[in-house]
């Protein structure tokens, strides 16, 4: 099937598409994504929505930035019925203020995805273990933070 993003359309196999069982905070209505390639060389990927256009967030995987991000998704989990953790996929949303360099990851909650069965749910955290805003600027050195921090100056430019 065919989805039209902001940045062009794209093709996208039907199997492919991740229904999220719970809303993602402030996109209640919008119940189907897809996991898009941001671009060659950066972590990041773009969750868009499969039929609203605008509805797209730039997220990535938090133990690329926090490799000791351990939240308590036991509930999740058995919400979403991952019962290997083969099955499980975690990202989280970089939010991009007007600096670029000020990019940060949403690790108070997630998105747990199961991979076999293409469910999806926004976990949010009780604990406060985890910020809503962790810099990944500050965390991520050298190119890798230098390819992130360029695309979202691009998202903001694009989208903002």
């Amino acid at each position: 099937m065919i989805i039209h993003t902001r940045f062009g359309d794209w093709e996208v196999e039907e199997n492919k598409i991740i229904t999220m069982e719970g809303p993602i905070l402030g996109f209640e209505g919008v119940k189907e994504y897809v996991l898009l390639p941001a671009g060659e060389g950066v972590p990041v990927y773009w969750f868009q929505a499969v039929r609203e256009v605008g509805v797209v967030f730039m997220v990535m995987d938090p133990l690329l930035v926090q490799p000791r991000y351990a939240p308590n998704l036991k509930a999740a989990c058995e919400r979403l019925e991952i019962r290997k953790e083969e099955e499980m996929a975690l990202i989280a949303i970089v939010t991009v203020r007007e600096n670029p360099f000020s990019a940060s990851l949403n690790l108070r909650a997630p998105i747990l995805i199961n991979a076999r069965t293409r469910k999806g749910r926004q976990v949010v955290l009780e604990e406060d273990t985890y910020p809503l805003r962790y810099p990944i600027g500050e965390i991520m050195g050298g190119k890798e933070a230098e390819g992130i921090l360029s695309l979202s100056g691009e998202v903001v430019k694009r989208c903002g």
